[in-house]
């Protein structure tokens, strides 16, 4: 792919990501257009995406964690944000592309879903979409990358939102609450 071919893309995804901006208006937090789905982000590095009660973002191998199950809430068109069940934690992204949990949803708490020819998705920032593309994204070695460093096509950066068993949620929750 030469220079220009990339430039080119990279221009037609914040064009992209400028309709999408343009056609949400922040709503309340508590109301979504959909129902919530329960899943787990695994990520092509090996790691499951989990929240930790101290807001901090890292991946861990085990299938089972409590912190890894998140609620997904459909905000508009494309557009997700991502709660920890447990922590009740929303996966937020800072302008400079740090990854963090934060009380409350806001902007920075909003993603845009993509789908890539892989079927794994891409989970891109609609808050910092004018000056760059950040992408959420763990490394090989579990830890929350800087999400403006990130391309689509990195490992790192690509998810399978795989479903969470109720009773697998209902068991993780009692132990969790027990402990």
């Amino acid at each position: 792919m030469s220079f220009l071919e990339s430039k080119r893309i990279r221009k037609n995804e914040r064009a992209r990501l400028k309709q999408i901006v343009q056609s949400f208006r922040l709503i309340d937090a508590e109301y979504s257009y959909s129902r919530a789905r329960l899943r787990q982000l695994y990520c092509k590095t090996g790691f499951h995406l989990e929240i930790l009660p101290d807001g901090t973002i890292r991946g861990t191998r085990e299938p089972e964690s409590r912190y890894s199950i998140m609620e997904f809430k459909v905000m508009a068109f494309q557009v997700v944000s991502i709660q920890s069940v447990y922590t009740g934690l929303y996966l937020s992204m800072s302008s400079s592309g740090e990854v963090f949990g934060s009380k409350e949803l806001t902007k920075n708490g909003l993603f845009a879903e993509s789908l890539s020819r892989n079927l794994f998705n891409t989970y891109t920032s609609i808050s910092n979409y004018k000056s760059r593309t950040c992408r959420l994204a763990i490394t090989r070695s579990g830890r929350a990358r800087n999400g403006c460093k990130t391309r689509a096509r990195q490992k790192s950066s690509q998810f399978l939102p795989r479903p969470v068993d109720h009773r697998l949620r209902k068991y993780l929750l009692a132990r969790g609450s027990a402990a």
